[in-house]
């Protein structure tokens, strides 16, 4: 191959006879050459380092900024349910962000915390979550969740009050006489729950194990079967929530005289707790709150406990929740957290002594 006039690069790729002044344009070629490809080089790695510094200064945007999922453990159209959508609804309002509730029963509702449990720790996936949430580790063998550590609790929402009442022809109208009467008569009461482990159940033998009697479980097939047979006597004692007594105690079937709660709730301010007329510590509350999974930023956690709170000090959301037998309960984070612990605790207990099992 020739190279110029007075150049040629033979076969093995070796230069052949050149003359001088050949020689050297091959030569500043080829430093022209080394000098480009070094200053494209170094052009291109302070190009990739700025980019790369560039990616790293783009701040997150700002959460929420796509859709909310609150998953629901059980299925549609309970009570757990139509609260996570009125919330929702609000939720959505607040953050200009659509907020979706996801239905995922089964299992007592571990189907469903499982889900969120192993989801992104991102906001974006949550689960609304009654006191079965420190009920079933103890309930169930091998839950697929820790309630502990698998969660990041946000805030609780309500609670749903537990009244302990009888049936009108049982000669009882206090907690005090209940449990004299109990003493004086054993075996011949009985009372109802929803279902084996339901938080009836466990409120029931609770009551039982501080008060020293023994009142027999009656379990039914959730709660609509269960009023009409302690309306008609067939059982004579009920640890049933506010919204399933009150219309029956106001109508004069069944009575109710305490709830179980360490306070009073408002939606019957006038009817005593079971710790001040005759039991005293004994205390159990159907609470809901809002739960992420577990390592959720801090800064995410305590927006949507602040947006939470917020909307629950709201008039027309109380009167909204009232009207389907919820008290409002605010509170922090880090009350939550230690609302959970303790009752994992308390239940944990009673479920183990009692022997419970579920459906």
């Amino acid at each position: 191959m020739r190279i110029g006039q007075n150049c040629s690069l033979s076969a093995s790729g070796d230069w052949g006879a050149c003359g001088s002044g050949s020689v050297r344009s091959i030569r500043s070629v080829r430093s022209v050459y080394s000098v480009f490809g070094l200053r494209a080089g170094f052009l291109w790695m302070v190009l990739l380092s700025q980019c790369l510094h560039a990616q790293v200064l783009v701040p997150p945007a700002p959460w929420p900024s796509k859709t909310v999922t609150v998953v629901v453990p059980y299925a549609a159209g309970g009570g757990t349910d139509s609260m996570a959508r009125f919330l929702a609804q609000k939720l959505g309002e607040t953050w200009g962000q659509p907020v979706i509730v996801e239905n995922k029963g089964g299992a007592g509702g571990n189907i469903g915390a499982d889900r969120v449990a192993k989801s992104s720790p991102d906001g974006y996936t949550l689960v609304m979550m009654p006191s079965n949430l420190s009920i079933n580790p103890s309930l169930y063998n091998n839950t697929p969740w820790d309630a502990v550590k698998d969660f990041s609790p946000i805030g609780t929402v309500a609670t749903s009050p537990i009244m302990v009442g009888v049936n009108a022809q049982v000669p009882v109208n206090s907690v005090k006489e209940l449990i004299e009467y109990a003493k004086g008569h054993p075996g011949e009461l009985n009372y109802i729950s929803c279902g084996d482990g339901s938080p009836q159940h466990i409120a029931g033998e609770m009551f039982n194990a501080m008060a020293k009697i023994k009142i027999q479980h009656v379990p039914y097939k959730g709660c609509g079967a269960a009023i009409p047979d302690a309306i008609a006597g067939v059982v004579q004692v009920l640890f049933s929530t506010v919204a399933n007594m009150n219309p029956h105690i106001k109508s004069g079937k069944l009575k109710g005289f305490a709830v179980a709660g360490l306070k009073r709730s408002d939606l019957v301010a006038d009817i005593p707790t079971v710790s001040e007329s005759g039991l005293p510590g004994y205390n159990f509350d159907v609470w809901f709150g809002l739960l992420a999974p577990a390592k959720t930023p801090k800064e995410i956690v305590q927006k949507i406990n602040k947006d939470l709170n917020a909307m629950l000090s709201k008039k027309e959301v109380k009167e909204k929740l009232q009207v389907q037998y919820y008290d409002v309960l605010m509170g922090t984070p880090e009350e939550f957290a230690t609302l959970i612990e303790k009752d994992l605790a308390r239940f944990g207990k009673v479920i183990r002594d009692v022997n419970i099992k579920p459906e």
